[in-house]
């Protein structure tokens, strides 16, 4: 799980390791809403990345929803 504030390059790292663009980055703070599911295979090991979205306080009713997901998927990840 990659989970942050908005804008510390959680989908870039995402994008890097994955070795393709799942993610779109952007310098605009709240860019990525869903959480965003890639395998990779790192050394032999498969692991499952999940990009989330940024958690802060924002007005955006759709923002607000993508990080209500996110709380969710990480809560979800401890289960």
């Amino acid at each position: 799980m990659i989970t942050g504030p908005p804008n510390v390059g959680k989908s870039s790292l995402i994008n890097l390791l994955a070795n393709w663009d799942i993610a779109i980055t952007s310098d605009i703070p709240g860019t990525t809403w869903d959480a965003i599911s890639v395998a990779i295979n790192l050394k032999g090991y498969k692991v499952m990345l999940t990009d989330t979205a940024g958690i802060r306080e924002t007005e955006c009713i759709i923002e607000k929803l993508g990080i209500e997901w996110s709380m969710w998927e990480i809560w979800d990840s401890f289960l």
